[in-house]
């Protein structure tokens, strides 16, 4: 393991000790002058805490055996909090001075009563030590467990699979945090039959990021609507068969995910419509209109799509109330006072404007109020709120949505 981190580990608690006066000792230390740090070492007595953070420097110049002979020394002044840190500096120090087996033994003894938060760097350190590679096997899978982040659960992951015998299940945990890697990968191509869904969704997947899309449409049809990767491996085998320029199959595979619920269901509706604007228009269109025409959390943004391709032509065919139901949908800028959107209507009644104009053509004053601004949609305009400065004056703070939206057209914002 990286001796920074326990290096810092045992600083950072060590304000359990008695703090020098002014923080100068510890200003030597986080500025890295370790000659200032042995000079004051030199030169009279230290504190345990201060100690500490010459041995801590030494570590960090790789002076490993100096180090633990002044962690060592300070015995039971060390509070019983930062004992296991210091004795995981030890298993350390020697191995890095290649007393391996001392360090074994220790590192042993240590995991009896490792903390919670260096259960994975002392596993790491038995992976590493032990001469049999079940046992090797064994702390990895402990390292695994210990992993308090991704990146700790990703390295011991990484290190299980490269062992031999590694199995399809720790395969599998890996793929899914590094889809292309190729360890992995390679064992779930050789594993036995039956392969799990998930294993032929990670290949499939795999070969759908390498733009292998034969191979992934081969693997990704393995793997049943039913399953937890069904609609996953569904979406990504018709983006294949796009990519591969056949949008009729990509549309049969994509029908069945227009009637469900769920972020692959929009993300298929948003391929549907792309793939309408390149061929298979009508195709396409029945598809937007079948997803219209159902009662799912869909059907809303598949009658926006079929309004933004035909013109609006298709979508009334749908009838008068299902389409003003879509346009009384709620929209985030339809309580600004500038304007009620494209109808300038709120319910049923025009707005009044002051200069004539249509209301979402009105334009707003400044911050100052010298002058107004060009005229925009207010949807597009209407910033996030009104702060005050400390000078009394009001500023208008840019809306991030206002930034991200300001060149699209509005059906098209509803629809995403």
């Amino acid at each position: 393991m990286p001796p920074v981190l326990l290096s810092l580990c045992l600083f950072l608690a060590v304000p359990a000790l008695a703090l020098d006066a002014d923080g100068a000792f510890d200003a030597l230390f986080w500025d890295r002058n370790w000659s200032a740090l042995e000079a004051k070492e030199a030169s009279g007595d230290l504190s345990p805490r201060e100690v500490s953070l010459v041995a801590n420097g030494l570590w960090f110049q790789g002076r490993w055996a100096e180090s633990l002979s002044r962690l060592n020394g300070l015995g039971e002044a060390l509070p019983a909090g930062l004992r296991p840190y210091r004795e995981m500096l030890n298993v350390l120090g020697l191995e890095r001075t290649d007393r391996k087996a001392e360090a074994l033994e220790r590192a042993r003894a240590l995991w009896g009563e490792v903390p919670d938060d260096l259960r994975y760097y002392v596993a790491y350190a038995l992976a590493r030590l032990e001469p049999d590679p079940a046992a090797r096997h064994e702390n990895y899978l402990r390292m695994a467990d210990g992993a308090l982040e991704k990146a700790q659960l990703r390295s011991a992951l990484k290190e299980l699979v490269a062992l031999p015998g590694a199995t399809v299940d720790e395969a599998l945990r890996l793929v899914e945090l590094e889809p292309r890697n190729a360890a992995a990968l390679k064992i779930l191509s050789e594993a036995p039959a039956p392969l799990p869904d998930a294993g032929a969704f990670a290949l499939g997947y795999a070969a759908y990021l390498r733009g292998k899309y034969e191979t992934a449409v081969d693997w990704l049809s393995r793997v049943p609507d039913a399953s937890e990767k069904g609609d996953r491996a569904r979406f990504y085998r018709g983006y294949s068969l796009y990519r591969l320029k056949r949008d009729g199959e990509a549309l049969d595979v994509w029908h069945p995910l227009l009637l469900k619920e769920g972020s692959y269901a929009r993300s298929a509706l948003r391929r549907v419509a792309v793939t309408a604007s390149r061929s298979e228009r009508a195709k396409a269109l029945a598809l937007l209109g079948e997803a219209a025409a159902k009662e799912t959390s869909l059907a809303a943004a598949a009658l926006l799509r079929l309004a933004a391709l035909t013109g609006g032509r298709r979508a009334r065919s749908f009838g008068t109330a299902s389409w003003k139901a879509i346009r009384r949908r709620p929209r985030p800028f339809r309580s600004s006072g500038i304007g009620a959107g494209p109808s300038g209507k709120r319910d049923g009644t025009e707005r009044p404007s002051p200069s004539g104009r249509r209301p979402w053509t009105e334009p707003r004053r400044s911050a100052a109020g010298q002058g107004f601004s060009t005229g925009r949609p207010a949807a597009i305009t209407r910033p996030v709120a009104r702060r005050r400065s400390s000078s009394g004056t009001t500023s208008w703070p840019v809306s991030i949505l206002c930034r991200s939206t300001r060149f699209r057209p509005f059906r098209e914002r509803a629809a995403l």
